[in-house]
């Protein structure tokens, strides 16, 4: 977590930061390994830098889905609200990039 140190260094108050679906939640949020989201999030609030939160970069999420999936929006919204409600203290996103 050294380069978010540096960055707090900087001065920087706010990021976009990645808690991607697919890498969270790849097979599903029953699942999820929040671990490294945890960790890094918390070591950003520490700093007092505001995530601005990503959920899809450049993918699609996780496998059993796509963006040409009906579904898509309904399994988004699903994670989103998990993401949401484990990190209440979060106020920023860019849902999909």
């Amino acid at each position: 977590m050294h380069d978010l140190d540096l960055f707090a260094e900087l001065g920087i108050h706010a990021i976009r930061y990645p808690i991607l679906w697919e890498r969270i939640a790849p097979n599903g949020l029953e699942n999820a390994d929040w671990s490294w989201a945890d960790e890094r999030l918390g070591r950003l609030r520490e700093l007092g830098i505001c995530p601005i939160v990503g959920l899809v970069h450049h993918g699609s999420g996780p496998r059993d889905t796509s963006l040409v999936d009906p579904e898509f929006p309904e399994k988004l919204a699903v994670f989103a609200r998990a993401v949401a409600e484990r990190y209440p203290w979060v106020t920023h996103y860019t849902p999909i990039n």
